[in-house]
């Protein structure tokens, strides 16, 4: 009896025993394919929605109809359900100077992974390893300008030349810099060719000039480090008067170009809020850049094929009321997503909220897409700026700093009642910096916007 009690006491604890060991693999391997998605899944959803955008142009011959066009803004808009909350595994080589404060980075490369231009970590792995981020020295006091041709080409649109003389005149001690695209792109070649290639050969992949005039803004500003502002854009305000944090010093200052609060925003616009690519400054090697040029790349390389076979000019004349093309992997749109996507990749970030003051008591209630659970930043974080915004080195300036006051505009006397050359502008307008001026043929060039317009389906 007692020889079967002890029997039966040790089946039961190999049951148990093995019935452990299966809870434990099964459990491995959940905790394994989690840390997989979340690693991989921005790249698995981009990927398949950059695919469904571009396959929409190469359907029925490229030719664009309202059907292909809605089926576009709602592939478009999906892109709102992508969780920018992932974790970015990717560190630096250089341990006391390199990581922002609170950068998401778990653990330092010994050496750069191999090129493998098909997947995005690897090429911003890259990137980070050979250009490390120096976040304690300023952003350096250059300006640059690009446009298709030297300034003494007969081509070259000579309305902006008097624009781009004020940028150079009212900044002194920065260095000015106007190129042409052949320029910018030998620079390019000389920096990056000895160590990470991929990103010359995504350039040179481009079949349109106006994706590289995109891809070359963020490039030569993450090589030299500055300001970059379009050859059509005009400096209300010298960049020595531009806000600047008194705790943490911005490295990297956008704007808001779009902030349209309505129930019907995904009917005139890419996005709920947008950033410009038309005016920003930037340290060199920035993270941010860092992770846009990466996600470039990486579209160049795994939808090749599609992008060379789009017709890129039928595209780009289809835009939202902000100007923009409906469909774009280089311009704002990437731009914004790609920001968001890398401020919500800090850890214990620090958010600042510049000033508060009694406009504040007029924001009207804020709306929008759904945010994905655990999504700290979003359009929410910025819609209705009245003042600077600040996450960790990242300055987010009010709509007015880049895009000025449209309905005060006919009020100015002339253009030096404009300027705020002794920074003497009170109030809201002490933020407005620059605008664009829609001078040349790749300028976004904004629709007014009715009732009508609001109210109108898409057909």
């Amino acid at each position: 009896m007692g020889d079967n009690n002890s029997h039966s006491h040790h089946v039961g604890v190999g049951i148990n025993s093995s019935s452990n060991s299966v809870s434990s693999q099964v459990s491995y391997f959940f905790k394994k394919l989690k840390n997989f998605w979340n690693i991989y899944k921005f790249g698995i959803v981009s990927t398949l929605l950059i695919f469904l955008l571009l396959e929409v142009f190469l359907n029925d011959n490229s030719k664009l109809n309202s059907k292909n066009l809605q089926k576009l803004n709602d592939l478009l808009m999906s892109n709102n359900l992508v969780d920018f909350n992932q974790t970015d595994i990717i560190g630096a080589n250089n341990k006391d100077d390199s990581a922002s404060p609170s950068s998401s980075s778990t653990h330092q490369l010994t050496k750069p992974p191999k090129k493998n231009p098909m997947d995005f970590y690897t090429i911003e792995s890259r990137l980070k390893y050979y250009f490390p981020y120096h976040r304690k020295s300023e952003i350096e006091n250059n300006i640059f300008q690009i446009w298709l041709t030297k300034a003494d080409d007969k081509n070259f649109p000579t309305d902006c030349k008097p624009h781009i003389e004020r940028w150079r005149e009212v900044n002194d001690g920065f260095n000015h810099n106007l190129l042409s695209l052949n320029e910018v792109e030998e620079s390019i070649v000389d920096y990056f060719k000895p160590t990470v290639p991929e990103i010359i050969e995504a350039l040179r992949s481009l079949p349109h000039d106006r994706l590289k005039f995109e891809f070359l803004k963020y490039l030569v500003i993450y090589i030299n480090g500055g300001l970059y502002a379009d050859i059509d854009s005009v400096c209300i305000k010298p960049l020595k008067y531009w806000y600047d944090s008194k705790s943490i010093s911005g490295k990297l200052i956008v704007g808001i170009t779009n902030d349209f609060n309505d129930l019907n925003w995904e009917k005139l616009y890419n996005r709920r809020l947008q950033f410009s690519n038309n005016i920003f400054r930037a340290k060199s090697h920035h993270p941010f850049l860092a992770k846009l040029i990466a996600r470039i790349t990486y579209i160049s390389f795994t939808q090749a094929e599609l992008i060379k076979n789009s017709n890129w000019d039928e595209i780009f004349q289809n835009v939202d009321a902000n100007g923009e093309p409906l469909v774009q992997f280089t311009g704002p749109s990437i731009f914004t997503d790609t920001l968001f996507e890398y401020l919500n990749s800090l850890k214990n970030s620090l958010y600042i909220r510049v000033a508060k003051n009694d406009r504040d008591k007029d924001i009207k209630p804020i709306i929008g897409p759904d945010i994905p659970e655990g999504q700290r930043y979003s359009y929410k974080s910025f819609s209705g700026a009245i003042a600077p915004s600040q996450v960790e080195d990242v300055i987010v300036l009010p709509p007015i700093s880049f895009q000025g006051q449209p309905l005060k505009e006919d009020n100015y006397q002339s253009k030096n009642d404009e300027y705020d050359d002794d920074d003497s502008k009170k109030g809201y307008e002490k933020f407005y910096y620059a605008r664009p001026l829609a001078l040349t043929m790749w300028s976004s060039k904004k629709k007014s916007v009715s009732t009508n317009d609001i109210n109108k389906k898409v057909e």
